[in-house]
């Protein structure tokens, strides 16, 4: 909306009709000069009224009203336009005062004081955007300026009447190389001068910019005419004194729209302030871009018509660096390199050469075709130079608004992102953050930026932490990240990890620090749990030692009886099958769980009756529970209760759950065992004590490995902590459940097993009896290859007890140089031997050579697992034992092989 102000100042800006003068007076001036009239007339009246009818105009409405708005305001273009139209109106009087003696008097000193006329212009419109004067020095700065141009203009009167300046014009051959440079550098000049303050005039619209501008391109039009004049008085004369007295009254017109806007304050801003941006050095390079364009093209011109000889056409190479000058530069410089271009040929291309003067009318018309076609070519240059800009503008614009898009989305990002961000500033201020960060501290947006982070989010203790990181983010200006606690609105503490970087100013000073936050709450509490699961761990280690040295000690000293006693005696027998079958059980457990964890058990599953797999376990442990003084009490059904299970692992799972009621249950107490259908139609063995019982702390991980009671180490047969963890593994393999119960310590404990039941009428196979196979007790041929010796010897020995003839190799390659002489029917091949060949290798290069085919190899390794097995068949074994080897199932694997020829003569014979 604009204001009234604005709009009354609208009104004075010049309507299309002020714009009329113009084209008419040039297209009168370049007729007249096309058609070249020698008629002259001489009109004193209409002489002294266009000569010093302006003049008096100028100094009244232009001279005075600018000094005394300069003395107000101080402004130097204020001061420079006054000069320059002070210039003007003197030489306007000192040509027309040497008229009657001289034409040539009144050209030289006319054009020249011109010529400084628009220097001050051009000089008003560059120190527009410097400081002004103070009020002190208003008045010498005034004086100085005024005196200086009176001076200068006397100056070149003087040289004039004395001959000192040279001839403007001659008559008969027309204007000499000093008339050219003159009139062709002011034309130069107001043009640029008027295409400058048009251009602002099209930014900013200004009365007083509008008005100007018209009058110096006026004035350039009649200056640019004079350059044709050949003779006083002449039509072509006449008009330009008219363009230029038009320009004054152009001129004079614009002084008082400025004067009617507001009087002395009106002149604060002339408009002159917009174009001083235009730099000296921005203006040196337009115009000497225009004349080294038109020199050049000079050269060419005239090289070429040496090499070609004449008849070349004369604006061939002008017209090329017109286009180039108006693309390069713009508008304006391709008018003054038209311009230039214009006079240069006249000069030294048209006849006569060197003189400007045209003495064909066809050359005039020619040159006034290339100046036509030279101002087309700038406009259209300009017109493509301004829709550059504009396509230039717009691609900004675009990036622009992608830029603002992109920023828009990546605040987008920030706010749904889940981890926290923050801007801080040094002073503790916080800036943007996200919604993540205000659901960490648990504060709103309003109360986040009236707090103080480093105090308030910060607690007390973890002040120094945060002060020292920042300290190194700023000394090395590298990212830190550190770990502290954020104190959230509700009191509660956040552990959190910081990722900070530091942002600094164009100068080098910090800024504010922007942070990644991250909730290290869960990670804190798995630190914790895996604190906790490493103490276990060495707690287990030490349980464990504690559980291998207990049946090591009876094994040596059971041994160390054997060799003193003069009789074996059955009790030391007894002793040492307990304790290596207690070590066999503690190893089984440990592998069993490692397998369950890694996936590695596979369920036989098949019908069994879950009443008699708990009969038989309770036969098997009854003498054990009565040799510790414990009563059993049994609460079995009559009759089968079928379930699909693996009877092996059922069987390990109640062991297991009567081996832990009968460790924490002293001499004395009692052992219950009840079976049956729970209301939900699944099976149950519940076996409750009246031991120790259970601590409520230790009852939620009573089925977790390695977990032990406070009295555990205490006891002679507290184990590792693995035996429930089994039972739970083997319970939930099956799809069943098992829970603890216990009313504390010294109240016994209760574990229950469930156990789901097939639905009625689901056909369940027995499983088939064993085949009896046929037994061969034929002595064998076997090679032991094994690399511990006492395994070895061990080996031997029960096998010679049952009538083999046995052979020992330590090594792989003993092995195989073993089995070439003693040629043995059968195996047996530790898989990790020493040296280059392996157990694996010891099977595949038996089986590669002839009759390897029908050697029985045996492989033996403490690995176990269904892989293992495989590996070892593929390498070419036959069947796969893992140590210890229990002798009850070696002798029939043995005896049960197929019948092989005879021992050749002179085997070793088996011992006795």
């Amino acid at each position: 909306m604009q204001s009234p102000g604005r709009k009354a100042a609208g009104s004075w800006l010049p309507r299309r009709s002020a714009w009329l003068p113009i084209p008419l007076l040039v297209a009168l001036i370049a007729g007249i000069w096309v058609v070249g009239p020698r008629v002259t007339w001489h009109n004193p009246p209409l002489f002294w009224l266009l000569a010093y009818g302006p003049v008096l105009l100028a100094i009244g409405f232009i001279v005075l009203p600018t000094a005394r708005a300069f003395l107000a305001n101080g402004q130097r273009s204020v001061l420079m336009l006054g000069c320059g139209v002070w210039v003007f109106s003197l030489g306007v009087l000192g040509g027309a005062g040497a008229a009657s003696r001289s034409l040539n008097l009144n050209w030289t000193i006319y054009n020249s004081a011109f010529l400084l006329s628009a220097l001050c212009h051009v000089a008003g419109v560059a120190g527009a955007s410097r400081g002004r004067i103070r009020p002190d020095q208003a008045f010498a700065w005034l004086a100085a300026a005024y005196l200086g141009g009176l001076v200068a203009v006397a100056l070149v009167a003087w040289a004039a009447f004395t001959g000192s300046l040279p001839a403007f014009h001659i008559a008969g051959r027309g204007g000499t190389l000093l008339h050219g440079l003159v009139v062709g550098l002011t034309a130069g000049l107001f043009l640029l001068s008027a295409g400058l303050l048009w251009q602002n005039h099209r930014r900013a619209p200004s009365p007083f910019l509008a008005w100007y501008a018209l009058g110096l391109v006026l004035i350039a039009s009649g200056l640019a005419g004079s350059l044709f004049i050949a003779a006083g008085d002449s039509p072509l004369q006449w008009v330009t004194r008219t363009a230029r007295a038009l320009g004054t009254v152009y001129l004079c017109v614009a002084v008082l729209v400025q004067r009617r806007g507001g009087g002395a304050e009106a002149w604060q801003e002339t408009g002159f302030k917009g174009l001083g941006r235009l730099s000296l050095r921005d203006l040196a390079w337009r115009c000497g871009s225009a004349a080294l364009a038109a020199a050049g093209a000079l050269l060419l011109r005239l090289g070429a018509s040496i090499w070609t000889g004449p008849g070349l056409p004369p604006y061939l190479t002008f017209y090329p660096a017109v286009m180039t000058v108006a693309l390069l530069a713009g508008f304006g410089p391709g008018l003054l390199t038209t311009f230039l271009s214009g006079l240069l040929v006249e000069y030294w291309v048209l006849e006569p050469v060197g003189q400007f003067a045209i003495a064909s009318p066809g050359d005039r018309l020619g040159l006034m075709l290339f100046l036509i076609m030279g101002v087309f070519m700038s406009a259209v240059a300009g017109l493509y130079r301004r829709a550059r800009a504009k396509a230039e503008a717009y691609d900004r614009e675009v990036a622009l608004g992608e830029s603002r898009r992109e920023q828009l989305f990546l605040a987008q990002v920030l706010e749904l992102s889940s981890q926290p961000f923050a801007i801080g500033y040094p002073d503790g201020r916080l800036g943007l953050f996200n919604h993540a960060f205000q659901q960490l501290t648990g504060y709103s947006g309003e109360e986040l930026r009236a707090l103080d982070w480093s105090a308030q989010l910060t607690p007390p203790e973890w002040q120094d932490v945060e002060r020292r990181n920042l300290e190194e983010l700023h000394r090395t200006g590298q990212p830190v990240r550190y770990e502290k606690e954020y104190l959230r609105k509700d009191g509660v503490r956040v552990p959190i990890e910081l990722l900070v970087h530091l942002a600094r100013d164009a100068e080098g000073r910090p800024e504010y620090y922007y942070s990644f936050l991250t909730d290290i709450t869960e990670r804190r509490q798995l630190e914790e749990t895996l604190k906790e699961e490493a103490r276990r761990k060495d707690d287990f280690l030490a349980v464990l030692g504690h559980e291998l040295r207990n049946p090591l000690a009876p094994i040596r000293n059971a041994v160390h009886l054997l060799r003193k006693a003069p009789r074996s005696p059955e009790p030391l027998y007894a002793i040492i099958e307990r304790q290596a079958a207690q070590m066999a059980r503690l190893v089984d457990d440990l592998l069993d769980i490692s397998r369950i964890s890694r996936g590695k058990v596979h369920l036989q599953l098949e019908a069994i009756d879950l009443v008699a797999a708990v009969r038989g376990v309770l036969a098997d442990y009854q003498p054990v529970l009565e040799g510790k003084g414990l009563i059993l009490e049994a609460d079995l059904p009559a009759v089968p209760l079928r379930i699909e299970a693996d009877q092996a692992r059922m069987v390990q799972v109640v062991s297991n759950l009567l081996h832990n009621a009968s460790k924490f249950t002293d001499p004395g107490g009692r052992i219950g065992v009840a079976l049956g259908l729970d209301p939900s139609g699944r099976a149950f063995v519940r076996i409750k004590d009246n031991g120790l019982g259970i601590p409520p702390e230790l009852l939620g991980s009573v089925f977790e490995p390695f977990t032990q009671g406070k009295d555990t180490i205490g006891r002679s047969e507290s184990g590792l902590g693995l035996g429930l963890a089994l039972v739970k593994a083997l319970v939930a393999l099956h799809g069943g459940e098992v829970s603890a119960r216990s009313d504390g310590p010294g109240q016994g404990a209760e574990f229950s097993v469930l156990l789901p039941v097939p639905q009625a009428g689901a056909d369940f196979a027995p499983p088939a009896p064993a085949a009896e196979t046929a037994k061969n007790t034929r002595p064998r041929r076997v090679l032991i290859v094994e690399d511990l010796l006492d395994s070895a010897v061990v080996l031997q020995l029960l096998l010679q007890m049952h009538g083999h003839s046995v052979e020992i190799a330590l090594d792989g390659r003993a092995g195989l140089d073993k089995a070439a002489g003693f040629q043995p029917e059968i195996i047996l091949c530790d898989i990790g031997l020493p040296g280059e060949l392996s157990g694996y290798d010891v099977a595949r290069t038996l089986r590669a050579e002839p009759g390897g085919r029908d050697l029985h190899l045996i492989a033996m390794s403490g690995f176990g697992t269904p892989e293992d097995k495989e590996r070892a068949v593929q390498a070419g074994f036959d069947s796969h034992l893992t140590k210890p080897i229990d002798p009850a199932l070696l002798g029939p694997m043995i005896a049960n092989l197929p019948t092989g020829p005879p021992a050749p003569a002179g085997t070793a014979s088996p011992c006795p």
